[in-house]
């Protein structure tokens, strides 16, 4: 049997713009600034807003942007030779 191995390679990270705060909060629901840090940590929070989108395209568009800019680097191919397929 042969032996199977892995690395990370790379680390990335990606954050929405759109930043809801507990003071927006406030407006929307019955809570305060105060309630909910004191209780989470949390002092804002950011919201993907594109229109059928969600957190695994965030993770997807992110990971062949990175795939992407390295493979260019090391190829030193240009940037209409690499291609995105999305389903």
């Amino acid at each position: 049997m042969s032996k199977i191995t892995a690395a990370i390679t790379g680390v990335s990270g990606y954050v929405p713009e759109y930043v809801l705060t507990n003071k927006e909060l406030e407006t929307m629901v019955e809570t305060n600034d105060e309630w909910i840090t004191s209780r989470t940590g949390i002092k804002e929070r950011r919201i993907l807003k594109e229109e059928g989108q969600g957190t695994s395209h965030i993770a997807v568009l992110k990971q062949y942007w990175s795939y992407s800019k390295d493979k260019y680097k090391a190829r030193r191919s240009r940037p209409a030779d690499l291609r995105y397929h999305h389903s």
